[in-house]
């Protein structure tokens, strides 16, 4: 949320805390991201790019852990000793994107996907969910990388490259932006010019792999695991669902392989210009009563 922090619920929707925050002990600063181990019930929170905190369910922080030299924007816990640390600033002294962060030796042991992949692996841009588990599979891509790659063997294999043809943002344009990072100019321009500058999102469902990109309708390509050649592009990934095509829907905030999660702002079915303060909106098969000021609600759907 906008605070940056870590909220707990029970299986009810019913708010229980939220993690604290502050420079004390037990306490955090600025949560970038967070993954949990439900095996052992233990919530892994990456604070302010340089440290692991472990929590239990109920906030109470059990352990920490430096990052050293590898900032960091996203965390994706694999085990009770291991995790994936995407780096926020690659292509200068840091050659790679992935690092095995080893609890045991507080230390990153292996790293992966390199800078080669990525044009201007120097602009990267924040995005919702870089690690994506469906079943047995673990996935991950970069806003700055055009492909998906998943986890195989103990190696992030690249399964798949997005080709954009005249909207890939050609390399004189991009090594403008370069010096000094400027990633939202670069963002704007390349928009303003007809290019796709970043993936918005990319992961596997149900046999297709679906790839958002960052153009004005922030525009889903869904392509045929079993036949590459088989593309489709019908608007945005709500278009998919027959869901209503608003903000809420562009991207998931969870995927499981039967089912994909969504967060629902309710502001964002109302007009700017409304009037009403309570309506009815269809999503499937379901009629759900909306206020206007009404708490965010979650939306599931298989």
């Amino acid at each position: 949320m906008s605070d940056f922090n870590v909220f707990i619920f029970d299986n009810e929707g019913q708010f229980i805390h939220k993690l604290k925050k502050g420079r004390g002990p037990g306490e955090i600063s600025i949560i970038v991201s967070f993954s949990v181990n439900t095996g052992s019930k233990l919530l892994y929170v990456l604070d302010n790019t340089n440290r692991i905190c472990v929590f239990d369910y109920e906030g109470n922080m059990l352990n920490e852990y430096p990052i050293t030299g590898f900032n960091s924007l996203a965390i994706k816990v694999i085990d009770d000793e291991n995790a994936f640390l995407l780096c926020n600033w690659v292509g200068g002294n840091e050659k790679k994107f992935v690092g095995l962060y080893n609890f045991k030796e507080k230390n990153i042991v292996k790293k992966f996907v390199s800078s080669e992949d990525s044009q201007y692996p120097k602009l990267a841009r924040f995005m919702e969910n870089n690690f994506t588990v469906n079943g047995e599979k673990l996935f991950f891509t970069s806003s700055n990388i055009f492909g998906l790659y998943e986890f195989k063997e103990g190696e992030f294999e690249k399964i798949l490259s997005y080709d954009l043809g005249e909207r890939s943002v050609p390399k004189r344009f991009s090594d403008k932006f370069l010096e000094g990072r400027r990633r939202t100019i670069f963002e704007d321009e390349a928009l303003k010019n007809g290019y796709v500058p970043f993936i918005l999102y990319s992961f596997c469902f149900k046999g297709y792999y679906f790839a958002i990109i960052d153009d004005n309708r922030k525009s889903c390509y869904v392509i045929d695991s079993k036949n590459l050649s088989k593309v489709f592009l019908n608007g945005t990934l709500a278009t998919y669902f027959n869901l209503p095509d608003v903000k809420s829907f562009r991207y998931p905030k969870e995927i499981k392989k039967d089912y994909l999660v969504f967060s629902c702002n309710p502001l964002d079915f109302f007009e700017i210009d409304e009037v009403e303060k309570t309506k009815s909106i269809e999503i499937g098969n379901l009629v759900v009563e909306i206020n206007y000021d009404s708490n965010p609600f979650l939306i599931v759907v298989d």
